[in-house]
């Protein structure tokens, strides 16, 4: 059995994820915000193949309460089976899209709670259940190009996202000799998401890059989020076609 927690797990490519990835091996864990969603996603999979599906309505920037929510997930665990533990750190926010001198505390302190805070204190809890009972853990991580490549009003997403990466590329130094820990940081490319729509509305007159993301909507080159969850599952979920820490998922399209 494996376990396969999705955080942002109610819309966009944590949905589309939820829905490729589900069989009959798997137990989704699924955490979001917004518990309505949550349950039509949960009532929609489970009428088409009738596995347990748990639902966290959960909201990231109460980072006080992730250490609840984990041991509330590990009690789910059936200690009697041999199961394996997947999670797959989707949930992210873009927001605010301002220059540096437009940034408040409230912009800085949501962002980085959201798109670092929390996501770190969920993999650690993770990493240190995982070794303590000796069960395998795999990381996926969604990331974006945005880690080493700065673009103007992005300030905070670009930094959150360089953090998460150096976080878990010492993860997995600190892992190398062990089979058991997998991980890996992917980026699906531009999605046609919420997050796509926000930045082609973002108001910041610092954002240079904006006419580069209207015109890949105009010109119909936005990714389906079904499209990348797929591939996900075949060669990261499904097997472990993996030979690098970092992975464009550019070459998959290319190769098809």
């Amino acid at each position: 059995m494996e376990y396969v927690i999705i955080t942002g797990a109610s819309k966009g490519l944590g949905k589309s994820l939820a829905r490729t990835i589900m069989d009959k091996d798997r137990v989704l864990i699924l955490i979001a915000r917004d518990q309505f969603k949550l349950n039509e996603i949960k009532d929609e999979l489970y009428k088409k193949h009738h596995q347990k599906i748990l639902v966290y309505p959960f909201d990231l920037t109460n980072y006080e309460n992730v250490d609840d929510l984990m041991d509330n997930i590990f009690l789910q665990f059936d200690s009697n089976d041999d199961f394996k533990i997947t999670l797959i750190n989707n949930a992210a926010t873009i927001h605010p899209i301002k220059t540096v001198d437009l940034l408040d505390e409230t912009d800085i302190k949501n962002n980085l709670t959201v798109n670092v805070l929390s996501p770190v204190l969920i993999i650690s809890k993770l990493a240190r259940f995982a070794n303590q009972n000796s069960r395998h853990l795999k990381i996926i991580n969604i990331s974006s190009g945005a880690y080493n490549h700065p673009i103007d009003s992005w300030a905070l997403y670009c930094t959150s996202k360089a953090a998460i990466q150096m976080y878990l590329e010492i993860a997995l130094s600190e892992n190398n000799n062990d089979p058991a820990v997998k991980i890996l940081s992917i980026d699906p490319g531009v999605m046609d998401t919420g997050m796509q729509e926000s930045i082609r509305k973002a108001e910041s007159k610092g954002f240079t890059n904006q006419n580069d993301f209207l015109n890949l909507y105009r010109e119909n080159k936005l990714r389906s989020v079904d499209s990348v969850a797929k591939v996900i599952k075949e060669n990261f979920i499904d097997g472990w076609n993996v030979n690098s820490k970092f992975i464009k998922l550019d070459d998959f399209f290319e190769s098809k």
